[in-house]
């Protein structure tokens, strides 16, 4: 066994004998509420088949948001926002990614009360 290999171990054995605090875990309906708030649309907009442009800018946000801080893949998460497809989810993650810029805003105060509700 290579020392590398041998300290791989030793570092897995150390983590794993940590405790971890209990924290909430995130949701998908947690952050879909959150989305919600702060993009004052309502959950049911979300889900909805409506195409405004403020209602696919909160469904962009949500989509990031769930990719980001969740282990969820991207057909669960356009399943749970009303049964969308998962290019669907993947073309709106793209776009935030793209355009970070524009969407800084609602995502700086989305990301903090999901902070704050977690921790």
């Amino acid at each position: 066994m290579t020392p590398a290999r041998l300290g791989y171990r030793c570092i897995v054995v150390r983590q794993a004998a940590i405790p971890s605090t209990p924290e909430k875990t995130l949701t998908l309906s947690m952050i879909k509420k959150t989305v919600a708030g702060v993009t004052r649309a309502s959950i049911h907009d979300l889900d909805g088949p409506y195409r405004r442009a403020d209602l696919a800018r909160a469904r962009m946000i949500y989509y990031w948001v769930a990719r980001r801080l969740t282990s969820k893949g991207m057909p669960l998460i356009g399943h749970y926002c009303g049964g969308r497809d998962h290019s669907t989810v993947s073309y709106g993650f793209l776009r935030v990614e793209r355009d970070r810029l524009a969407f800084e805003p609602e995502l700086s105060r989305v990301m903090a009360v999901l902070k704050a509700e977690a921790f």
